[in-house]
């Protein structure tokens, strides 16, 4: 039986080709946006964070979160600048979060994709693992960067294919940090966004399921 269950994790693994739930696939050649983690309250030079507005038709339990982004590279740091990401969830109104997570840099799965932003930087995919219970409606992820240098390099979110959804918040607006806002049509080419949300496949479920019961039968 030890076999029988060894094989199913095996098949587990293989099939759990996850369901893209939300994908906002980046932009190239496009300006992106310097996104903050909202925590750092506007302390950093550039003082503003992003957020991507989405829908869910579904509930979901997610499995993984990736983005696309770089850095303004002024002062030849990259990416070592970056001590964590902090993810947030927020309700559409931007009234609270739903969900949030802070990821340090070492935790976050990083890899070339051989496209430069504006700055001649190069852009990366970053990938975590995300497990957040979201019921269907309407959302809005914001992903921000906490710095080791506030005066640093800085997190550049590569723009997304809807930038027509795409939120800043920053101290120089109405009612200051923590006030979102549409951001303005006449700078949409710096808009980011850039993300795809996944959720572990149904037949993957079954599969999962269908392990724990051979488990129980074991035992």
């Amino acid at each position: 039986m030890k076999n029988v269950i060894g094989l199913l994790s095996l098949v587990v693994a293989g099939s759990a080709s996850a369901e893209f739930v939300v994908v906002n696939n980046p932009v190239v050649e496009t300006v992106g946006f310097y996104s903050d983690a909202f925590s750092s309250d506007g302390a950093y030079t550039y003082a503003q964070s992003g957020a991507q507005l989405f829908d869910l038709e579904d509930s979901y339990t997610t499995s993984s979160l990736k983005w696309w982004g770089s850095s303004n590279g002024f002062n030849d740091q990259g990416v070592s600048n970056f001590t964590s990401f902090e993810i947030n969830v927020w309700d559409a109104a931007f009234n609270g979060i739903v969900y949030t997570t802070t990821v340090d840099l070492s935790n976050v799965e990083i890899s070339k994709t051989g496209d430069s932003n504006f700055f001649g930087q190069p852009v990366y995919e970053f990938y975590v693992p995300f497990v957040a219970q979201l019921t269907a409606g309407s959302y809005a992820m914001n992903i921000g960067v906490n710095l080791e240098d506030a005066n640093g390099d800085q997190f550049v979110w590569s723009q997304g294919m809807d930038s027509n959804n795409f939120w800043q918040t920053s101290p120089f607006g109405p009612g200051g940090w923590g006030s979102w806002r549409p951001l303005p049509p006449s700078i949409g080419n710096t808009a980011g966004g850039a993300f795809v949300l996944s959720a572990p496949s149904p037949a993957a479920i079954a599969l999962l399921g269908l392990a724990g019961l051979v488990a129980k039968r074991r035992r």
